[in-house]
């Protein structure tokens, strides 16, 4: 069974953008910095296991990365993807815009976990129960309606599925939301809940707050 890693990230954002000055993005300056101690803490979580490690963004070449990003992507595989359209105007679909651009790296493995490495992994709680168990792993948020995007672990196969299927236009024409969309999807697939991702996520709105999650 062949398992991936894939991380989408987007370094650099335009900071005149409708979503930054609606406080939906965190400046340039910081989100590096969270990025680097993101890409650290989930090196130290997943050392242990034997999964295919990959970042793609949709911003910036590989080399021009400055070097201190350089350095702690050190083997991690590295995927630039020029498509950064739909992000500007809606995060979840341009999140299913990058995945559709790698739909040929997905159908390469068995299952994926999809991670946002500008969170801090404080725990591997969701590597071990998928290690106990294989399935699909997502967290409920308080609402009860929606999934956490930023860390789960699905079938690939079903991913691409929702992926193909998924109408970016309407996500941004109707400001929906990637979360529900996910949930409505899995509604009546089998999937794993979670209680606990083991995060720290950076709440942009709330001058980066930090949630346990």
């Amino acid at each position: 069974m062949k398992v991936a890693i894939i991380l989408l990230s987007t370094f650099v954002i335009d900071e005149n953008s409708d979503l930054f000055k609606r406080k939906f993005l965190t400046n340039n300056s910081l989100r590096i910095e969270q990025y680097i101690v993101g890409l650290k803490n989930l090196k130290k979580n997943c050392s242990k296991y034997n999964y295919d490690i990959y970042l793609i963004d949709n911003s910036l070449k590989y080399n021009d990365l400055m070097g201190s990003l350089r350095d702690v992507i050190g083997g991690i595989r590295y995927v630039y993807c020029d498509r950064n359209n739909m992000g500007r105007l809606n995060k979840g679909a341009g999140m299913v815009e990058v995945w559709r651009e790698n739909i040929w790296l997905m159908r390469e493995y068995d299952y994926i976990f999809h991670f946002e490495p500008r969170q801090k992994m404080v725990s591997d709680i969701l590597m071990r129960s998928f290690e106990e168990r294989k399935g699909n792993y997502f967290k409920v948020d308080k609402t009860g309606e929606q999934f956490y995007t930023g860390l789960f672990v699905v079938e690939s196969k079903k991913l691409i599925d929702f992926v193909k299927n998924v109408d970016i236009e309407s996500m941004v024409r109707d400001n929906l939301s990637l979360e529900r969309l996910m949930y409505d999807f899995f509604r009546d697939k089998k999937y794993n809940i979670l209680g606990s991702l083991g995060l720290i996520w950076y709440d942009s709105y709330k001058n980066n707050f930090e949630t346990h999650v």
